[in-house]
């Protein structure tokens, strides 16, 4: 319990034996002494019927948020809890889903309200995932849209989609920082009213 607790939750048609999972699981445990619990809901997730699994997400995210009380009620400390969410799983942000949360109130979605810092990594906005600020820093590579550098049309915004979680994974090393630009507005591929910022894209974000 003296480890800081790393929890990871995939998303939709994935689970725990998932690229978004292994991939982060193994960039955490390659650099730090750290806990890492990955949250399997597949057998729910691994569904064909996308609302049936988006419907789930708030049952999923109630037990989770009861097995975090179980952590802090064993002397864990709020600080060290880090939670990592996936598409449908971010709502339970790594590029958090669109489809069925795109008006949904926040006590329902993914909100800056739900921890002490909340950063998203847009990928696929206004497609697969959130276009809108959500958290208190949402990052937006290449323009938070699909297509990502690497990904085509053909994929249907699901290699853009993805992307978000090989940012995050890679951003766990240290010697691979993702500098930000800090925007008056969402921005574009250009980065045209924007400044330069001391933040970090990914695993390094902070509040400031």
């Amino acid at each position: 319990m003296n480890r800081p607790t790393k929890i990871v939750v995939h998303g939709y048609i994935n689970n725990v034996d998932s690229d978004v999972i292994q991939k982060i699981k193994n960039a955490f445990l390659g650099v730090e002494d750290v806990n890492v619990i990955a949250v399997d809901w597949g057998l729910i997730a691994n569904t064909a019927f996308y609302h049936v699994a988006a419907e789930q997400t708030e049952p999923v995210g109630h037990y989770l948020g009861a097995f975090i009380e179980f952590l802090l009620g064993q002397g864990v400390r709020p600080e060290d809890v880090h939670v990592v969410g996936h598409s449908l799983g971010a709502h339970v942000g790594l590029d958090p889903a669109k489809p069925c949360f795109y008006q949904s109130p926040p006590d329902l979605r993914l909100d800056s309200s739900d921890a002490l810092f909340v950063d998203c990594i847009h990928t696929c906005g206004g497609y697969l995932g959130l276009m809108e600020n959500i958290c208190h820093a949402d990052f937006y590579p290449n323009g938070g849209t699909d297509v990502q550098p690497g990904c085509s049309l053909a994929t249907l915004g699901v290699c853009s989609h993805d992307r978000s979680y090989d940012i995050y994974a890679e951003s766990i090393t240290p010697t691979h920082l993702f500098p930000s630009l800090e925007c008056t507005e969402i921005p574009s591929k250009s980065s045209d009213g924007c400044k330069d910022s001391t933040n970090l894209m990914g695993y390094q974000a902070s509040p400031a």
